[in-house]
């Protein structure tokens, strides 16, 4: 009898434990993926060099990314109307050189094409009461850029940007709760033909925070300073220099499961644009399914605060796999 209930007893000892595990007892799990893989959908800001939250403790797994995103901009003021759909195909590998360096070769492809977001973005914005700011005054589904000094009626289907990166990242401190880092990053768009022709290269300094406090939860936070090529998006004049800065937490309470939630506050780029110049904050909800050493994320981006200046929803779809 003792022997029957010392084998029930084993039986059943991974059931009553399941809530209290640790990730790093799963044999073949990603132990996680850090912030979601999501880049800026503002017009000036993803134009040109872009950062975004990044995990400061990993310095062990190799990893290949895809990510496509598919945006609503609208923004319209007395100087400028900026109605159209951008689409981005960003794809790359990030590696360790060693404990404490590592680096990032990503490539970014934007093109204008009809995602047909504009009735979903109206759609939403009546259900969460949200002003359409003179959305539905006008026909969906335009491609169109208008300004004192440039106007593009249709460009449906044009290249807008063609670009790499090369990010490296240096560890600066480490414990079981806290990390910092500092990272840089080289861009390089080429798009020699079209409408939105360019050449450009830009850089970016940025500091970042992962902070984990329990088993489930983490924050991480940026800092960054960038420098940009000036008069890089339709003949608008660009700040040389811009700060930004963002925040984000992860809730992951099982293997499975991640929830996340980022926000993103980007100086205003242009020189003396009215709302171009102001500021551009953007908060995104994701999930994230992890199955072994891969991930799928879903996020959606959504501009607040200032209406005039970036996407009015973008959505974004990610594969991630550690080698």
């Amino acid at each position: 009898m003792k022997i029957k209930y010392f084998k029930m007893t084993i039986g059943l000892f991974p059931l009553l434990t399941m809530g209290s595990y640790s990730y790093a007892e799963s044999e073949g799990e990603s132990s996680g993926f850090g912030p979601l893989m999501v880049r800026s959908q503002a017009p000036l800001q993803s134009s040109g060099v872009n950062t975004r939250l990044r995990d400061a403790s990993d310095f062990v797994d190799s990893e290949l990314f895809l990510s496509a995103s598919a945006a609503s901009v609208w923004a319209e003021s007395e100087d400028y109307t900026l109605d159209y759909y951008q689409n981005d195909i960003f794809v790359g590998f990030q590696m360790p050189i060693n404990k404490t360096l590592k680096a990032e070769l990503s490539y970014t492809f934007r093109y204008a094409a009809n995602n047909h977001l504009d009735s979903l973005t109206i759609s939403f914005h009546d259900m969460i009461g949200m002003s359409q700011n003179g959305r539905e005054d006008v026909d969906n589904n335009r491609f169109y850029i208008s300004s004192d000094d440039y106007t593009n009626e249709d460009f449906e289907n044009e290249i807008l940007g063609s670009s790499w990166e090369l990010y490296l990242e240096q560890l600066l401190f480490d414990n079981e709760s806290h990390s910092l880092s500092l990272g840089g990053t080289l861009y390089y768009n080429y798009l020699p033909s079209g409408p939105f022709e360019n050449t450009a290269f830009e850089q970016a300094l940025q500091l970042n925070y992962t902070g984990r406090f329990g088993q489930y939860h983490t924050v991480y936070m940026m800092g960054s300073v960038t420098h940009r090529t000036p008069d890089s998006f339709s003949g608008i004049s660009l700040k040389e220099w811009a700060i930004n800065g963002g925040i984000g937490y992860q809730y992951r309470p099982s293997f499975r499961h991640a929830y996340l939630f980022e926000y993103r506050r980007y100086e205003g780029e242009a020189e003396e644009i009215s709302d171009l110049s102001e500021p551009v904050n953007e908060i995104t909800l994701g999930y994230r399914l992890h199955f072994g050493l891969s991930a799928v994320e879903l996020a959606v981006v959504e501009n607040i605060i200032n209406m005039d200046n970036s996407a009015d929803i973008a959505l974004t779809l990610s594969f991630r796999h550690r080698i």
